[in-house]
């Protein structure tokens, strides 16, 4: 049985970075206190605690994919 999401769990929908990882997902589900989270572009969901999760603007989110794709094309 699922519990109900805390006060401090992000709502699903929200856009959130996984410290742990690095990663950018959106909250798919909530469980006690863990979030599944699956990547803005699709794919496999994981799972990350509520504590090591912190909110992602999606703008931000934007920007920093552009950096990386210009990063990855520009020649050294």
């Amino acid at each position: 049985m699922k519990a109900e999401a805390s006060k401090e769990s992000p709502p699903k929908g929200s856009l959130v970075r996984d410290r742990k990882t690095g990663k950018v997902g959106t909250v798919m589900d909530v469980d006690d206190s863990r979030l599944w989270l699956r990547k803005t572009g699709g794919g496999t969901e994981w799972n990350a605690d509520v504590a090591n999760v912190e909110p992602v603007k999606l703008s931000d989110h934007l920007a920093d994919r552009i950096r990386e794709e210009r990063r990855k094309r520009v020649p050294r």
